[in-house]
């Protein structure tokens, strides 16, 4: 399965946390994810629920991100740059983590641990996407 997504790729924030008093008086720990990275989540999730086909066993997946390349680069430099590598932010594992979550809450497996083999990359090119390409495996 090769799903191609027109958007910007995010990463994977960190939970926040914040110390609450119950009515008792005694202090615990609560923990949540932004506002900001729910959007992102939600947005991730609608557009890979088309796609959604639940897997049952071991699985592959491949994920490429494309960076869109600055207007202002101009067409051979551009031409020369579409493909290469390159390391602009965020981290490529706080992004595959970021993807994996998703697909686990709309419901590709049941738990990510199915997830036996994950190849990661950041490239330049036209625009920004994301490939992810899951394959189930024996």
């Amino acid at each position: 399965m090769e799903i191609m997504l027109d958007m910007v790729a995010y990463g994977q924030e960190r939970v926040r946390a914040r110390a609450i008093r119950s009515s008792n008086g005694k202090i615990f720990a609560s923990v949540y994810k932004s506002g900001s990275q729910r959007v992102k989540d939600e947005e991730l999730g609608l557009r890979l629920s088309s796609y959604v086909r639940r897997f049952s066993g071991l699985v592959s997946v491949e994920i490429c991100i494309t960076k869109a390349i600055a207007k202002s680069v101009s067409k051979a430099r551009r031409a020369d740059m579409v493909g290469r590598w390159c390391g602009f932010k965020p981290d490529i594992d706080n992004v595959m983590k970021w993807i994996l979550d998703v697909m686990t809450s709309v419901g590709f497996w049941e738990d990510d641990k199915v997830v036996v083999k994950l190849v990661g990359s950041k490239v330049w090119g036209e625009t920004d996407g994301i490939l992810i390409k899951v394959e189930e495996i024996e």
